[in-house]
């Protein structure tokens, strides 16, 4: 069978499995904190195969046909050939993680995605659910799909993605397909971030090192947490150049971990221009009281609370919990005084892993 004919069957066989239904959603449970993943992926006309290993929160290696790219807090190694690049980067989920589970919820009662049947992929049970948009990179739109434009994603017990389906003018355009998944073992040392020197600052790189969180970091407003969040333990603080500015000159991330789960408070400021905050994906507004309005955003990798803050300040509150949870954490946050000592590189620490 051809690979255009194939994507014809998939449509057909996905119209035909993915009517909206009345029956209870496949409950996805806890997320697993460990699994891996050997995708077979056609798109234009092309078919190749992807593997994927994620060690939630942080860490995750994929192995494409042109290359293989690996995550760490605050790490990201890519490679073509031979030669790794590694770049010290804002602390992130892992690269290529999707967590549905912290808003599909909210997204289907808005109604920008639309629960659907059920179906079987790699031995696996799974939901389907239908979005306006591919997302595979996690973002969601603020639109409702439509049967000539839409994608179906297919979420498995542990919170994990085993099919996605991207249809555009009525055909499908791209297909991913779990072919093989591991769960629960332990996953190889191929993870770890190459030990070679990350790319400088002047070459477009960034940097990413642990700061002492007994003292204030220089911002006109500096926000934390009294406490870390219940059940999560403190990672550090972070901080952040971002790599070629990335629209900001500076950051400083509080990062808390539990388990599978993260959540991080950055704030940071621009030398000038818009607060960097990305558009498009689908927001609603909430009042945090002393810190005034926020925005809150649904998001497939991490949901975020954000805030203008005043001179080209930013204020997030990012994580992989329910948007409500995320609102609860915002709303703890205290200003922190400037008499207090300000914070200073604690070394070289962030060249640890922390998966």
């Amino acid at each position: 069978m051809t690979t255009n004919r194939a994507l014809v069957v998939v449509a057909l066989v996905t119209a035909g499995s993915c009517r909206s239904s009345n029956t209870a959603p496949l409950v996805i449970g806890a997320p697993v904190r460990e699994y891996a993943l050997t995708t077979r992926i056609e798109d234009g006309g092309e078919t190749r195969t992807e593997q994927l290993v994620v060690r939630r929160p942080f860490a995750s290696r994929i192995v494409l046909h042109q290359g293989e790219r690996r995550t760490a807090l605050g790490r990201l190694a890519t490679r073509s050939s031979s030669e790794w690049t590694v770049l010290e980067v804002p602390p992130a989920g892992a690269g290529s993680d999707l967590r549905p589970d912290i808003a599909l919820s909210a997204a289907v009662r808005r109604h920008i995605v639309q629960r659907r049947g059920q179906r079987t992929v790699a031995g696996r049970r799974c939901q389907i659910y239908r979005a306006a948009a591919p997302v595979s990179a996690g973002a969601l739109v603020g639109m409702v799909p439509t049967p000539a434009r839409h994608t179906d994603f297919c979420v498995g017990r542990g919170a994990i993605v085993l099919e996605q389906t991207d249809v555009e003018r009525g055909r499908v355009v791209r297909h991913l397909r779990a072919t093989r998944v591991r769960t629960g073992a332990s996953t190889p040392d191929v993870l770890a971030i190459p030990t070679v020197d990350s790319l400088p600052v002047a070459a477009g790189g960034g940097r990413t090192r642990p700061i002492s969180v007994a003292a204030r970091p220089a911002f006109d407003r500096f926000y934390a947490l009294p406490d870390p969040p219940r059940g999560f333990a403190a990672v550090g603080r972070f901080a952040v150049a971002p790599p070629a500015l990335a629209g900001a000159t500076s950051l400083v991330a509080d990062v808390y971990v539990d388990g599978a789960d993260f959540v991080i408070v950055d704030q940071g400021a621009t030398s000038g221009g818009p607060v960097p905050f990305d558009t498009g994906r689908p927001t609603s507004t909430v009042e945090l009281g002393e810190l005034g309005q926020a925005e809150v955003v649904l998001d497939l990798r991490a949901n975020e609370v954000r805030v203008r803050l005043p001179d080209n300040g930013f204020l997030r509150v990012i994580g992989t919990r329910p948007p409500a949870d995320l609102v609860a954490l915002a709303r703890q946050l205290r200003l922190v005084p400037k008499s207090e000592p300000e914070a200073k590189p604690e070394g070289d620490r962030a060249n640890q892993e922390v998966a």
